[in-house]
């Protein structure tokens, strides 16, 4: 629920008034694990049974993400870290991501618990591979899966029966982490033309398209619309199915 943004554990349910509100300031101005975790599980309270309402916000991505590092360091041992163990020693190094990316900003005190939901740089050849990685290679490094298949299929946007929750209007989905846009609308196609796609604090857009096409946009000029892209990437290489 907290990978999809439905915990159902929220003050505002309309679109973005959490993440945008300035009560949020205390969770990203926070320095140490212990502030940025007692925000995220005690500021907002029960609204809605778990599974059944989209509303995005970061601090459940860090929840998610302190749980996803308690559990790796049950399973290999307590050296073990969710972002240099698995994320860069499995996943970032093998696809050859730049060095940027081998490090994550942590919180500023003894347990560095990684900053799950942001603190990321990229490089914007990391942006192309990461994409592919995902989308072309299905999550594969030399032909081993190295996620788990049901889940990929689901935030790619592939699996008809499971397009995730209704994130904020009519034609976007959001399931798995990874949101999703029909554009057939804009593309006039005669059917659903559901893409997966990554978004960002300030404008960054990490775009899967159909045909084998990665687009992508980091920008902080707040703009997130990334369609007039796809209707000239259109024009080249179709989307519509």
């Amino acid at each position: 629920d907290a990978l999809d943004m439905t915990t159902g554990v929220y003050d505002s349910p309309s679109f973005e008034a959490d993440e945008n509100s300035d009560d949020t300031d205390a969770f990203f101005n926070a320095e140490t694990h212990a502030q940025k975790i007692d925000f995220a599980c005690r500021h907002y309270h029960h609204k809605a049974a778990p599974g059944v309402r989209w509303v995005y916000r970061t601090s459940d991505a860090y929840v998610l993400g302190t749980a996803m590092q308690a559990f790796a360091r049950r399973r290999l041992g307590p050296d073990a870290d969710l972002y240099d163990t698995l994320l860069a020693g499995q996943l970032w190094r093998p696809e050859h991501l730049s060095p940027p990316m081998m490090s994550t900003l942590r919180t500023r005190d003894a347990v560095r618990q990684p900053l799950v939901g942001f603190g990321l740089t990229y490089h914007p050849d990391d942006a192309v591979r990461l994409a592919r990685f995902l989308a072309v290679d299905k999550g594969k490094i030399g032909g081993e899966p190295m996620l788990d298949e049901t889940m990929l299929r689901r935030a790619l946007q592939r699996d008809p029966q499971h397009r995730g929750m209704l994130a904020g209007e009519p034609g976007f989905d959001y399931v798995d982490g990874v949101w999703g846009r029909d554009l057939a609308p804009v593309l006039k196609c005669g059917a659903p033309a559901w893409t997966p796609f990554m978004s960002g604090y300030g404008g960054i857009s990490i775009v899967m398209l159909a045909g084998d096409v990665q687009y992508y946009y980091f920008g902080d000029s707040q703009v997130w619309d990334w369609s007039p892209a796809a209707v000239e990437i259109n024009k080249l290489r179709p989307i519509c199915r």
